[in-house]
């Protein structure tokens, strides 16, 4: 969950599109996404954009050449520039991770990260999705990972909500009702 200021910057982003569809909101996320990419990915970027010492119409004209390299769109031009002219830019990626949760809100969608076994097909992949959403209500976005461990089956994890349909997580509940018994 995102701080109180970065979860401010991301809902101003938010209700400048009040009637955006899902592919508009999920293409502005994807440049808020591309531009914390390669603002991550170079220290000297971090320490120019963040920098107090470095001239507040500097960090806007590489924000601008930035923009262009990535052809990223003025609404976002127009963001960044907010974010570096009020020296926030170090929040830059709690604000992409806000602005998701709050896209995804909107949406009626939600994120699982799902353990695997085994890395799953597409066709798999789907079916667990569709498990979720029948569990939710809601449409489920999800992050596979694969984890030998779990023996077969996956986890997902949706907010503070586990659910556990391994072959690990049955055993694990066959044992404590033994224990419970014995």
């Amino acid at each position: 969950m995102a701080s109180a200021l970065p979860t401010k910057y991301a809902q101003a982003v938010l209700d400048l599109l009040p009637n955006a569809t899902e592919p508009q909101l999920d293409a502005v996320l994807s440049e808020i996404g591309g531009f914390v990419a390669v603002y991550n990915s170079s220290e000297e970027l971090r320490t120019a954009l963040s920098s107090p010492a470095v001239p507040v119409a500097t960090r806007r004209r590489v924000v601008d050449a930035l923009v262009g390299r990535l052809q990223l769109s003025d609404l976002v031009r127009r963001f960044l520039l907010v974010v570096v002219e009020h020296g926030r830019m170090p929040l830059i990626g709690e604000i992409e991770s806000s602005f998701e949760e709050r896209m995804n809100e909107r949406l009626g969608r939600v994120m699982a990260d799902v353990s695997v076994a085994s890395a799953p097909g597409d066709a798999q992949r789907e079916a667990i999705r569709e498990r979720l959403s029948a569990a939710t209500g809601k449409q489920v976005h999800a992050r596979f990972e694969v984890r030998a461990d779990l023996l077969g089956g996956f986890r997902a994890q949706i907010g503070s909500t586990v659910y556990d349909a391994s072959v690990k997580g049955q055993f694990d509940a066959l044992r404590h009702k033994l224990g419970e018994v014995i």
